[in-house]
């Protein structure tokens, strides 16, 4: 698994599950930077690690480009395995 394999999920979550605008994901935007309300930053940790069986707990991950969360979910997995 690759940080753009991740990069790839993050953007069908984001799309798919919280009606961002895929025109407006870039890889460098924050979830702050897509509109993204607190409830739905939470929201979206725990999809995201769930789905790659990682935890993502980060109160600020609103604040982080969406590159610094991928290569941070990447870590994770490459750890657990």
């Amino acid at each position: 698994m690759s940080n753009d394999d991740v990069i790839n999920h993050i953007i069908h979550l984001l799309a798919e599950s919280f009606e961002v605008e895929r025109a407006a994901i870039e890889p460098t935007a924050t979830l702050a930077d897509l509109d993204l309300d607190s409830l739905a930053v939470v929201e979206f940790n725990v999809a995201l690690g769930e789905y790659y069986d990682v935890p993502l707990g980060d109160s600020d991950s609103d604040k982080i480009p969406l590159t610094l969360i991928a290569e941070k979910v990447t870590a994770l997995v490459r750890q657990k395995d």
